[in-house]
């Protein structure tokens, strides 16, 4: 009976270990908020801005798609653009597609 006690005795946590686990749940939230302040939000933010850009598109408006086509937009039909790239020729491309306006 004296052998069992001994053994739970030993399995118990030490005095101070409820310090380092608390320290252990400080570091995890720390290296939490570090990936989310660091490649979360911008990721967010860089999206918010790439939305805003294709939502004021309007006609007459130069613009750069990803394949590297310049041109000025002539006609937006809901989630594609019609953009006239010479005087007689012209692409019909999502607005997904759409990369900058070329300064």
């Amino acid at each position: 009976m004296q052998n069992l006690f001994i053994l739970l005795q030993d399995t118990a946590a030490p005095a101070g270990a409820g310090g380092f686990a608390n320290m252990q749940f400080i570091f995890l939230f720390g290296i939490i908020a570090v990936f989310y302040f660091f490649m979360i939000r911008p990721q967010q933010q860089r999206a918010k801005k790439e939305r805003q850009f294709r939502e004021a598109l309007g006609k007459g408006d130069k613009i750069l798609v990803f394949g590297g086509i310049h041109g000025i937009i002539d006609q937006i039909d809901g989630t594609s653009v019609l953009v006239k790239v010479d005087n007689n020729t012209k692409l019909r491309v999502e607005k997904s597609a759409l990369q900058a306006i070329p300064e």
